[in-house]
């Protein structure tokens, strides 16, 4: 009984120890709860909005927030940039200087994005869908600013915004979420496509700003539906944290 004993108190030594050697082998499993993601979008005007602007780039940045971990219910903040418009024209840098020194004078039309609201992730392992609605802002501005024309002088200064106007807006779509790694680093996939609900707002194009032989601006805005497709391809990133069970 004894040596059965003696088999048995070594048998346990010796599972204790590949187990403590597994362990520290394979970190124990990471459960993000914080999520930070960023990407780039491509909007598509729908309606009255696209008779005046077409396909536009932009960026995404989202931070979404699950209790549950990787799936189930939580919330997303998300912020979006797009620039539908530019238009550049040469300048010379004032009267007495002249053209010794030229400049470009940049015309830029954009979107800022804001929008809250809650989001499910289906849970499904490495490809998990989701869906999110979301209400929020959508900001319109028009800005120019001046540039020198050289490649290494492309910062701007002396920046006016020339016209602005915001919505409230609201946004319902979905998308994907595919592992491409986890544990020490934990990161997905992230492709996704919104409908945004912009409502009336007022905006201007390229070709909405006129200037006049005074040196003044003539601006004409556009009033409409200024609803839009988004469609985005980026990474999420897991800030993790430990599961305390």
């Amino acid at each position: 009984m004894r040596g059965v004993c003696r088999v048995l108190v070594q048998l346990a030594a010796i599972t204790a120890l590949a187990a403590n050697a597994h362990a520290q082998e394979a970190p124990e499993e990471l459960v993000p709860q914080w999520f930070l993601g960023i990407g780039g979008i491509v909007s598509e005007p729908r309606g009255h909005f696209a008779e005046s602007v077409g396909t536009a780039p932009g960026l995404a940045l989202n931070v979404r927030y699950s209790p549950s971990g990787a799936s189930g219910f939580g919330l997303r903040a998300d912020f979006g940039f797009i620039r539908y418009g530019s238009n550049t024209q040469p300048a010379c840098f004032s009267v007495t200087v002249g053209c010794r020194i030229q400049l470009d004078v940049v015309t830029a039309n954009d979107i800022l994005l804001f929008n809250l609201g809650p989001e499910w992730v289906l849970p499904g392992g490495p490809v998990r869908p989701y869906l999110a609605g979301n209400v929020g802002l959508a900001h319109f501005y028009t800005h120019s600013y001046v540039k020198g024309v050289d490649e290494h002088d492309e910062d701007g200064f002396g920046e006016t915004t020339n016209f602005k106007d915001s919505s409230l807006a609201w946004r319902g779509g979905g998308g994907i979420l595919v592992r491409l790694a986890r544990r020490e680093v934990f990161v997905d996939l992230d492709l996704a496509a919104f409908y945004h609900r912009n409502g009336v707002a007022r905006y201007l194009t390229e070709v909405d700003i006129e200037d006049l032989p005074g040196g003044g601006i003539d601006m004409f805005p556009r009033r409409g539906d200024t609803n839009f497709l988004s469609f985005r391809l980026g990474v999420s990133f897991g800030l993790q944290n430990r599961d305390p069970y």
